[in-house]
């Protein structure tokens, strides 16, 4: 999601799988892949499984986030990746890379499983 933007009571009910086998790595959320600054995501579920074989952010709201908010969101879905380069991974975000951004309210019930985690 670009900058200055938000996602407002929605929700997202597939799994996600990424078979990516470029070079680099991947943002991967179960409602948003990367929340760009001053971004909001409010009153939001995701209740999919999120699989990846590719090293990056994974989330089960939004995969990294940047000075960005999430309030009143949960995620159901197993997170599950299994590349032995750099993952950072969690049941809501998978990174966080800004000290003012903001989570509040939020759960997850589902299972995180990395290389070595």
């Amino acid at each position: 999601m670009g900058n200055n933007t938000s996602i407002y009571a929605s929700h997202s009910a597939g799994d996600i799988i990424s078979t990516y086998t470029g070079a680099g790595s991947i943002n991967l959320g179960g409602i948003a892949s990367e929340m760009g600054t001053n971004t909001a995501i409010r009153h939001c579920y995701s209740t999919g499984n999120i699989t990846s074989s590719t090293p990056g952010n994974i989330g089960g709201v939004a995969g990294e986030m940047d000075n960005a908010v999430i309030e009143h969101a949960f995620s159901l879905g197993d997170i599950e990746c299994s590349s032995v380069l750099s993952v950072n991974a969690g049941g809501i975000v998978g990174t966080a890379i800004h000290p003012l951004g903001s989570i509040s309210n939020v759960y997850t019930l589902g299972k995180v499983s990395v290389p070595g985690g």
